[in-house]
């Protein structure tokens, strides 16, 4: 990973492989979010890593948010950068810029947790309240912790660290139907001398609720390419875990799993990208079943290309009303303007009849070359 430019105190930088940026750490410019003030990375398309932003574009969603470091409240103007907003770039509080609303103050709740990038949020006790989980990097273990955050009442919360949990996308969903959510997590990194743990070319794995949440203790279901049932085979840095998404398929009241590798090789073309659904059962998630999406599978619009990175992003939602999750998949560089491709859930499992797909040139976009169409899809875990 290198570094391609630094702008308003935000480091941009290219991945050998993937279009978007993620993962280290630089320190702030002074004057603008304070002297040694730590920042983290961001998610970045590979075209603004060549461009010297102006403020106003790194600024104008942050306008109309209040922000502000020390105690010290005040609307967002022009000047202010992007890493005005700290609270996006850094998890130490005392580090932290506050966002709030315009109109009435919202409710915050200070948690110390390092550097994240990411919540996920969901019901994993069966209460019918939504935990919070953070998954982070630490010194110790580059791979990931998760912070599970409970409220057990008035201002109660108690922190529970999922330290077997590797991985930065995840997503929540009951998988074996006990009532409880489970956590599912993506942990797309090959195994090196700098983490503990994963499989080569990624992999997946299930930490089960309960009436106090996911157990730590628990030995969770781990699948990867390389598991029986599973299409495909682990290949270094296929990123298989990259994203993921959970959602009923096929109304069976199981929730299933979408987990996608972006940067599978297919047909000769680097890059090109696949997606693998899995299904919940009684017994949690299985191999059951389990396929292999591409744009090489019949009726799926377009085919396999160098850098599409076909599943990048991925989200499971009922789009018909039938009760059925669908699966909206982003290519985000397909054809320089990236697409959606949207497959129907059915009784029998994922269809791939009646596939929609919508590329950035349809969608309106021109302007440069990419625009990275499909790169952030609704509630999309990263």
């Amino acid at each position: 990973m290198r570094t391609m430019a630094r702008t308003a105190g935000i480091r941009l930088t290219q991945p050998r492989k993937s279009p978007f940026s993620y993962g280290s750490t630089g320190r702030s410019r002074p004057g603008r979010c304070g002297a040694g003030t730590r920042t983290s990375a961001l998610f970045f398309p590979r075209a603004l890593s060549n461009l010297a932003l102006p403020q106003a574009h790194m600024t104008r969603l942050w306008k109309g948010l209040r922000v502000g470091r020390a105690g010290r409240r005040r609307v967002a103007k022009a000047a202010d950068t992007l890493c005005a907003c700290g609270a996006l770039v850094a998890g130490r509080s005392e580090a932290c810029t506050k966002l709030r609303g315009t109109g009435a103050p919202a409710r915050q709740q200070t948690e110390n947790l390092g550097s994240t990038t990411g919540v996920v949020a969901g019901d994993l006790s069966g209460d019918g309240a939504a935990e919070r989980l953070y998954p982070r990097g630490t010194t110790d273990d580059p791979a990931g912790v998760i912070s599970y955050v409970r409220w057990t009442g008035g201002t109660t919360y108690v922190t529970t660290e999922l330290t077997g949990a590797d991985g930065n996308a995840a997503a929540v969903g009951d998988v074996n139907g006990d009532g409880y959510g489970d956590l599912v997590v993506g942990d797309p990194l090959d195994p090196g001398s700098d983490r503990n743990g994963g499989h080569k070319g990624g992999q997946l794995t299930v930490w089960y609720g309960g009436p106090t949440g996911p157990a730590p203790a628990q030995r969770p279901t781990v699948v990867h390419q390389d598991t029986p049932g599973v299409p495909g085979g682990g290949e270094s840095a296929d990123g298989f875990g990259v994203s993921v998404a959970v959602g009923d398929i096929d109304k069976d009241g199981y929730a299933d799993v979408a987990v996608g590798a972006p940067y599978e090789d297919l047909a000769g073309s680097a890059d090109a990208g696949a997606v693998t659904v899995l299904y919940g059962s009684k017994t949690g998630l299985t191999t059951t079943r389990a396929r292999m999406i591409t744009q090489d599978t019949a009726g799926v619009p377009g085919a396999p290309e160098r850098y599409d990175y076909f599943g990048h992003a991925l989200t499971l939602r009922d789009l018909t009303g039938d009760g059925r999750s669908d699966l909206v998949v982003g290519a985000p560089e397909e054809n320089s303007y990236g697409m959606a491709t949207v497959l129907r859930g059915a009784t029998s499992g994922l269809s791939t009849s009646g596939v929609v797909s919508v590329t950035g040139t349809a969608a309106g976009l021109s302007g440069a070359s990419q625009e990275w169409f499909g790169m952030v899809l609704p509630d999309a875990a990263r």
